[in-house]
């Protein structure tokens, strides 16, 4: 077939057209730009007029944000917002969007730059304490004092603030954290008792030693631990070398989840026969699940000062989180008796009943394997429990018979001296608190501190 000269130019012009067309299809195929549709139109026929070109659609961010949002599709959402941000700028508000998507993330170091960030651009009082609050837990104390002055310049009269910066500063300068707490304690809040304690200890004195020490306890007594951990931290520091200041920061890091053990060694290798070092090392291992090395620390404690009763509560609490209610049962029980029954200690051992009910209620061996029922330890100790119940000779008969299983059972010598004691039988628990005393035991401390406090009578 022969074609013109012009036919074969109509018929390449007409292939270059569908190529052209195609190729725009694939073109627009290939963008996939969403089409918003403000109605949903999926039950219903489409005709042209509802079609809605996507090149003409104007791209929402925020929109998108707020869709992933509320799908808890996180890093999607971040990015909508991060889009936002390089469309029209950050605003304070989109930075707290962010800030809030990384720390639902788990990266509070990310949400903080947006955060700080947000209050450049807008200064927020709530947002400040938020600021705050996280230098804090991170034992950030200069950012976090700078924070809480920022916010005090918005809000001078913030509670929260005014205690905060007051035992931020009660280690160091008591008299000007008396200003602060001092605000604290005239008005009603959540924190006018505790900010009425630590003025009771600052008073308006000087700083030294003791009241920093104290400063600290009573900070950790009220569970302020990163606030306690600035204060010990200030005093091993302006005191160095201060090894029972250094040994308490170990244990403040470790009661927030730290890790404190540089601190712990490093007090012990300044002054390793401290029983207060000791007694701090195994809170500290305790709290760290460390149970062997609490039970050795505390057990040196109480060599080294055997007439410390809070030695021996803290040993039974070893032993009671060790899964041994038996050793801990005697050591809180030594802890009454060498405390003269000071109420703190009472109330451990009654609170150890209330929770270990069986050392009580259950004083007979029925429910003790067959190993355990040959056990002269574990027979003394029903023997205790039987006397703690009332009746007396009963729990002397046990004890008895676990002295006729091994005659020079510590826990039964101690146990039947301590019956003799409590029932003005001195005269015949003296011989076995000696016994005791001249003994390897862990029982020989206590004995000894028994032995002394009657020989002081």
């Amino acid at each position: 077939m022969n074609f013109t000269r012009q036919t074969q130019v109509s018929l390449w012009m007409a292939v270059l057209v569908i190529l052209l067309g195609i190729i725009a299809l694939i073109i627009v195929a290939s963008l996939n730009i969403p089409q918003f549709i403000t109605n949903d139109t999926s039950s219903q026929p489409t005709t042209n007029a509802q079609v809605v070109s996507p090149l003409l659609v104007e791209y929402s961010p925020l929109a998108e944000y707020d869709l992933h949002r509320s799908r808890d599709e996180l890093q999607v959402a971040l990015y909508h917002i991060e889009a936002e941000g390089a469309l029209d700028g950050w605003t304070a508000q989109n930075h707290i969007r962010a800030g809030n998507l990384w720390r639902d993330m788990g990266d509070l170091g990310r949400a903080l730059l947006h955060w700080e960030a947000a209050n450049a651009v807008e200064p927020n009082a709530n947002l400040l304490r938020q600021i705050a609050e996280i230098y804090l837990e991170r034992g950030e104390w200069g950012i976090t004092w700078d924070r809480i002055q920022m916010l005090l310049d918005l809000a001078p009269n913030d509670a929260w603030s005014l205690y905060t910066a007051g035992l931020l500063i009660a280690p160091s300068d008591p008299i000007s954290a008396y200003g602060y707490l001092g605000q604290v304690a005239a008005q009603d809040n959540s924190f006018s008792e505790n900010a009425q304690i630590i003025l009771d200890v600052i008073g308006e004195s000087e700083t030294n030693a003791d009241i920093i020490l104290r400063v600290g306890a009573e900070l950790t007594a009220i569970e302020e631990y990163s606030l306690a951990e600035n204060a010990y931290q200030y005093a091993a520091d302006l005191y160095y070398p201060f090894p029972e200041a250094t040994a308490y920061v170990g244990l403040m890091r470790i009661l927030q989840g730290k890790n404190g053990e540089a601190w712990i060694s490093e007090a012990l290798a300044f002054d390793s026969t401290s029983a207060t070092i000791q007694y701090i090392a195994g809170v500290y291992w305790r709290s760290a699940g460390e149970f062997l090395l609490s039970e050795n620390a505390l057990i040196e404690a109480v060599l080294l000062e055997p007439d410390n009763p809070t030695f021996y509560a803290e040993l039974g609490n070893t032993y009671r989180a060790m899964g041994n209610p038996l050793d801990a049962e005697v050591w809180l029980q030594t802890a009454v008796i060498v405390s003269d029954n000071n109420p703190i200690m009472v109330d451990a051992l009654n609170n150890f009943y209330a929770d270990d009910t069986f050392l009580v209620t259950q004083p007979s061996l029925e429910n003790n394997t067959d190993n355990s029922e040959q056990d002269p330890s574990v027979i003394s100790a029903n023997g205790w429990a039987v006397y703690v119940s009332g009746d007396v000779e009963g729990g002397l008969a046990l004890i008895d018979q676990a002295l006729a299983i091994q005659v020079d059972n510590p826990r039964a010598l101690f146990d039947k001296a301590r019956i003799f004691l409590e029932t003005d039988r001195v005269s015949s628990a003296i011989p076995l608190l000696q016994q005791l005393a001249n003994g390897n035991s862990v029982f020989a401390g206590p004995a000894q501190g028994l032995l002394d406090r009657e020989q002081g009578n």
